[in-house]
């Protein structure tokens, strides 16, 4: 899906959040909480949809100008904001097309920012090693102390996809989320053989892209 196509059918919303304002670094917030796509002529607060992803991208605030200068709150601040689509989200854009669903929200296994999953997954090691893993784990919103954000954010009852990638280092992570989402509707392309290891939108799966797979599995249903 293009920018334009996407600009004329959708608004995409964020929220950003920091513990400390001392996280913050050139106006950028640390953390995202979830991503809401939403069609334009869809003016239901309920979600019909939702994806569990591994952790929040590339996506941006859509206009600096936006934004108001940070608040001086040293403690827990967040913010929602309209943002850029990154290549991911256009691929769930253009799977909602492709299915009818209309009103959806992501979620990650971490909301830990930072658009290399390489990154990501280095920083998860070096918790593992420095037996710092449960203060990351907190990150996630499927963590035991985040059962408020959990009720409040996660929609039961519709339809939930898990993409969150099929890394054996995210094990930590998505054993956790797993256990979490037991008797909820969720659907994926899980690789063969893998526990806990769903293919993410970005990557080809079997001898379709997700976007084809999927498609065809969710017109089954």
């Amino acid at each position: 899906m293009k920018n334009t196509e996407f600009k004329n059918a959708y608004c995409l919303t964020a929220c950003f959040y920091y513990n400390n304002i001392k996280e913050v670094k050139n106006n950028q917030f640390p953390y995202r909480k979830y991503v809401d796509i939403i069609k334009k002529e869809n003016s239901s607060e309920h979600k019909d949809i939702m994806f569990i992803m591994m952790n929040p991208g590339s996506a941006k605030k859509k206009d600096k100008n936006e934004v108001p200068e940070l608040p001086r709150v040293e403690e827990y601040h967040e913010l929602e904001i309209s943002i850029e689509p990154d290549p991911t989200i256009k691929v769930i854009a253009s799977f909602m097309e492709n299915t009818g669903f209309e009103n959806a929200r992501i979620i990650n296994l971490s909301d830990v920012r930072e658009p290399s999953s390489t990154s990501f997954l280095k920083e998860l090691k070096t918790h593992r090693e420095q037996n710092t893993l449960d203060s990351f784990l907190q990150t996630s919103i499927f963590h035991d102390s985040r059962k408020e954000d959990l009720e409040k954010y996660f929609q039961k009852n519709i339809p939930v996809i898990i993409a969150w990638g099929i890394a054996d280092e995210l094990s930590p992570l998505t054993s956790m989320a797993y256990y979490k989402l037991d008797c909820i509707q969720k659907y994926g392309l899980k690789k063969p053989g893998s526990e806990f290891g769903y293919y993410h939108p970005l990557r080809r799966c079997f001898e379709k892209t997700w976007l084809e797979e999927m498609t065809e599995l969710m017109q089954k249903i």
